[in-house]
This record gives structure tokens, C-alpha cells and sequence, in this order.
């Protein structure tokens, strides 16, 4: 580019994409003996809708070194092979495309893990079902009832322990409650 910058592979597709639905004259070799020129054009412009997917994936893993599953992986090839098949009905293309490999299948595996009932229960656990209420306030200590109405309930310690004293200078000590302006 005139700037001294590189375009990014989404401003390239973007670019490639209204060429496409211009129908510009300069990918006139992608259709080049094809039967149905139009049914091709939206077909590619499909596919290439697909590499949206692919862009930030090689973006992550070549710059900040983070990978995808390998179903991940095998998803983003096979619309690479897709495309790549597709174009090479063009007479231009396919002389380039002669080895173009098999879709990959991804097979899933069955698995015999059993998931405990009480870490299901334990997940569907919400704070909503608890409720807490203070039963006694004094100057040497607090005692609270904690109502928890989950299936498993959480584990309570016996123990809190205030870690900072708060001081407020406006308080008198008398007529207030949790809650109001102490």
C-alpha cells in the first residue's frame, strides 16, 4: 500500500468480496469455463464467509501464541479444502489445485465419564438460595442465620472475622440499625 502498511487479512477478504459482488472483471478466472457463473460467485462468496473464523484464529496463534482445539482446527481446514475444491472447477485454477487433500472427518468418541450427582447439583448451586439475616449485634460480636435452600448446600465456616475496624464519627451508638445512615 502506498502508506507503508500491509493491508490485514480481513480488509484483503473484504476487498476480494466486492470484487466478487461487483463482479469485476479481474476474477473473471475464477468462473473461467464454469456452467453457472452466478451460482459459482455466490457459492465462493459463501465460502469465503467461512475465513472469517480463520482470521482472528491465525492472528492468535501466530501472535499471541494461543491455540484452538484441534476441532477447531479441523473445522477451519475443511473450509479451506471446501473452497480451494470449489474454485478449482475454474479452468484457470485447476491446473494449481491438482492435489488438493480430503476433507478431515472428526470423529467423537464415546466416553464412559459419570459426572457425580452432588458436583451437578453443586453447579446448578446458586446464591439466590441463600439468605442471610443477622440474629444478634453487639460491641463483642455478630451472629448471623444463614438459610441455604440449594439442593447441596455450600460449606460454612463457624468462624468470620471482621478484618478492619471502620469507624464512623457521626455514630451515637443509639437508635440505629444495620443499614441506615450509622
Amino acid at each position: 500500500m502506498p502508506s507503508g502498511y500491509y493491508k490485514s487479512a480481513s480488509n484483503i477478504l473484504e476487498d476480494f468480496k466486492k470484487l466478487i459482488k461487483e463482479r469485476n472483471l479481474k476474477i473473471s478466472f475464477l468462473i473461467k469455463d464454469v456452467d453457472d457463473m452466478e451460482k459459482m460467485l455466490n457459492d465462493i462468496l459463501n465460502k469465503l464467509s467461512k475465513f472469517k473464523l480463520l482470521m482472528p484464529l491465525r492472528a492468535s496463534g501466530v501472535h499471541a501464541g494461543i491455540g484452538v482445539s484441534k476441532d477447531v482446527c479441523i473445522v477451519a481446514i475443511n473450509n479451506v479444502i471446501d473452497f480451494l475444491s470449489l474454485i478449482s472447477k475454474s479452468s484457470r485454477i485447476k491446473p494449481y489445485t491438482f492435489s488438493i487433500p480430503k476433507k478431515i472427518e472428526i470423529i467423537k468418541e464415546d466416553s464412559n465419564v459419570q459426572i457425580p450427582d452432588d458436583i451437578i447439583r453443586f453447579c446448578y448451586n446458586s446464591k439466590d438460595n441463600v439468605t442471610i439475616t443477622i440474629a444478634e449485634l453487639s460491641n463483642s460480636g455478630i451472629t448471623l442465620n444463614i438459610k441455604d435452600t440449594n439442593d447441596l448446600p455450600y460449606n460454612y465456616s463457624h468462624s468470620y472475622i471482621i478484618n478492619k475496624k471502620i469507624k464512623n464519627e457521626n455514630y451515637t451508638g443509639v437508635g440505629k440499625q444495620i443499614g441506615e445512615n450509622t
